[in-house]
């Protein structure tokens, strides 16, 4: 379990501290990503609805990405919409992975 509490961890920060809909999630919680133990109260952690994912689709982009939105370093993807709506994504390929990019 400890190398998926990592992972998890390692995951949420990257979110809170590189991607606008994360900053703004914090900021309207009074919520720091790095004044908190994860492991111990991950609870506290506001997380995001799919509907706002859908309704932030340009918020979830890391800025630095944007110029590559478009280019061949970046394939523009979707997910099969069980939930009863796609939704869309981008994977920045790297040499032989891929990385996910809402």
């Amino acid at each position: 379990m400890g190398n998926y509490n990592a992972k998890r961890n390692e995951m949420a920060k990257y979110a809170y501290r590189e991607i606008c809909l994360y900053q703004k999630l914090a900021e309207i919680n009074k919520f720091d990503i790095n004044a908190i133990c994860l492991d111990d109260e991950w609870e506290e952690v506001p997380l995001c609805s799919k509907q706002k994912l859908h309704m932030n689709l340009a918020n979830m982009l890391n800025p630095r990405y944007i110029l590559l939105e478009n280019s061949s370093q970046m394939q523009h993807v979707f997910t099969s919409g069980t939930s009863g709506q796609c939704l869309e994504g981008f994977w920045r390929i790297q040499k032989n992975h891929f990385c996910l990019f809402g």
